[in-house]
């Protein structure tokens, strides 16, 4: 919890399951209510959970980038280690 730039605090998704609150944050399909609360995230970890880090080649990448034509995936680490840019309408290039 110390570093808000990272990856941040997990949470409870289901048993056995769980996510950092940065990496949903900054997913695709994931969006915040008024009251906080975190809507999709659990189809978030669905249609990621196969899918490979363009940087890491790791399974579970769930920040597409933005730029047109581009298919890359990243986990929010490796979209920093990457030097991507963050947007604060939640895009990544």
């Amino acid at each position: 919890d110390l570093d808000s730039n990272g990856p941040s605090r997990l949470l409870a998704l289901d048993v056995d399951k769980w996510c950092h609150l940065n990496c949903a944050l900054w997913s695709d399909d994931v969006y915040e209510t008024m009251n906080g609360a975190l809507v999709n995230v659990d189809l978030s970890l669905k249609s990621s959970i196969n899918q490979p880090c363009f940087y890491c080649h790791q399974k579970g990448a769930s920040l597409k980038c933005f730029a047109p034509k581009c298919n890359c995936y990243y986990h929010l680490a490796c979209a920093q280690k990457d030097k991507c840019l963050f947007n604060q309408d939640k895009t990544l290039y």
